[in-house]
């Protein structure tokens, strides 16, 4: 009987202690967050995330910052960085003491190059919170001119229209295309019929021009066959970029002897 009641003891003691032990995980101390708030103002005008822009446009960032609720350590500085690629290009450290800061950055976007503005606050206590926001810079672009018209005449072996564009008009070939050659312009090339209506800004007819195979001769025009047509050529000439749409040729019967062609389209150019 006696071993009995100390074998009951023993077990109400080992239970006592698992309890006592259960008690103290209970009251681990969980961690306080004291560092200080950011936030990035959210108003009409203001990029407070991830953003797109041009160059020659302001970016405009609006920084609030406050002390920790619970440290209430007054905060010390507001410090941004640009940083483009792994460098930082510029950094600005506004130091003072106060629990609140309320401020609007202005950047002005001068080059095509993307970048990431980064903002840190520091309390008093070393404390620190940062945030940033990815800039993705677009090139300025200006738009191409509204579309004129052109027409390339040919009667017998006399063709007119094509000088301005530094083409000539040879004649034809075998397979009776009419045959047209570079007379003066650097450059001749075919782009995509649907680059006549992609293509919207100067840069990209330059880029479009400047990347496409070089052509010694165009001749997919016939030359004894009314038709329409959807081609598009792209050009250099004398300092100025053009893109031509050819959509009609109108081939008629001999006055004379003398065949005539008419090719037909729109162009736009700039210097």
């Amino acid at each position: 009987m006696k071993k009995f009641k100390l074998i009951v003891m023993m077990m109400a003691l080992v239970g006592l202690f698992a309890t006592s032990c259960n008690k103290d995980d209970d009251n681990t101390t969980q961690p306080v967050d004291k560092a200080p708030t950011l936030n990035f103002k959210g108003d009409a005008g203001y990029i407070s995330q991830d953003a797109t822009v041009t160059v020659g446009d302001t970016i405009k960032v609006g920084v609030l910052a406050n002390s920790n609720t619970t440290s209430n350590s007054k905060l010390v500085s507001v410090k941004y960085e640009i940083i483009a690629g792994n460098n930082i290009i510029h950094t600005k450290d506004s130091v003072f003491k106060e629990k609140a800061y309320n401020y609007d950055y202005m950047f002005p976007v001068h080059e095509a190059i993307d970048f990431t503005l980064k903002f840190t606050v520091t309390d008093k206590k070393g404390e620190k919170t940062s945030k940033s926001i990815n800039v993705t810079v677009k090139p300025l672009t200006t738009g191409l001119p509204q579309s004129a018209a052109f027409t390339w005449k040919r009667v017998g072996t006399v063709a007119t229209g094509l000088k301005p564009f530094g083409l000539k008009w040879v004649g034809n070939i075998k397979e009776v295309k009419a045959k047209i050659v570079k007379d003066g312009a650097t450059k001749l090339v075919k782009l995509a019929p649907a680059d006549w209506t992609n293509i919207t800004t100067v840069e990209d007819l330059q880029a479009a021009v400047q990347n496409g195979a070089d052509m010694d001769a165009f001749h997919e025009i016939s030359a004894e066959a009314s038709n329409t047509y959807d081609i598009v050529l792209g050009l250099q000439h004398r300092g100025t970029v053009a893109i031509l749409h050819i959509t009609n040729a109108t081939v008629t019967g001999s006055t004379g002897g003398a065949t005539t062609i008419e090719i037909t389209g729109e162009y736009k150019v700039v210097m």
